[in-house]
């Protein structure tokens, strides 16, 4: 009977070993299998962050683009805008608006102005017409010293009316440099000179 009973007790001894050994064994594989989930927790966790650290930085790069694109496009606003202001200032004062009171008209007419053509007329001879609205004083022709001239005009015409003309003489020769007539002339009697150039135009072939 001493016998059995001592195998009884190394029996139950063993046992209860073997079970706390599953307990602890069961208490690591759960604590594993926690620490597992835990960690892809986190890694789920942050890779959804850097997800939205990236979609908040595209946003700002979107906004801060499309702010680019739009100062862009009010800045050529601005500047067409300011062209079409110049533009309509420019022709209020040409019609005879004061700046100083856009709503008043001049009382006066408009200034006028001198412009020229310069065309061939026959053989040698060209013609010079004031092609403006106002009339020109002490007109005078130059050129180049190695273009050959002739005729009075350039030495001086006194005035000349809109819509005339005056009749000059030039040759071109195998030694001219330059055949491009300077015409100089005033808007009022003794005042300050202004000047045109323009090239003297082709003639026909000599025959």
């Amino acid at each position: 009977m001493l016998i059995v009973t001592q195998v009884d007790s190394v029996s139950t001894a063993s046992l209860a070993d073997v079970w706390i050994q599953g307990v602890i064994a069961l208490v690591t594989t759960v604590g594993i299998i926690a620490s597992i989930w835990i960690a892809r927790s986190g890694q789920k966790h942050d890779l959804q962050l850097a997800k939205d650290e990236g979609d908040r930085a595209e946003r700002a790069d979107a906004a801060s683009q499309a702010a680019s694109e739009r100062a862009e496009a009010a800045s050529r606003l601005s500047i067409d805008t300011m062209t079409r202001i110049a533009d309509a200032l420019e022709k209020l004062v040409t019609n005879g608006i004061s700046i100083g009171d856009l709503h008043v008209l001049s009382s006066g007419p408009a200034p006028g102005k001198v412009s020229w053509a310069l065309k061939h007329f026959q053989g040698d001879m060209y013609l010079l017409e004031n092609t403006g609205d106002a009339t020109a004083y002490d007109v005078t022709l130059g050129a180049d010293e190695t273009l050959m001239r002739f005729g009075s005009p350039w030495e001086l015409t006194p005035e000349l009316k809109p819509g005339e003309v005056v009749q000059f003489g030039a040759v071109r020769t195998m030694g001219t440099r330059d055949s491009t007539i300077t015409v100089q002339w005033s808007s009022a009697p003794e005042s300050e000179k202004q000047s045109w150039r323009y090239p003297l135009p082709p003639r026909p072939p000599r025959r």
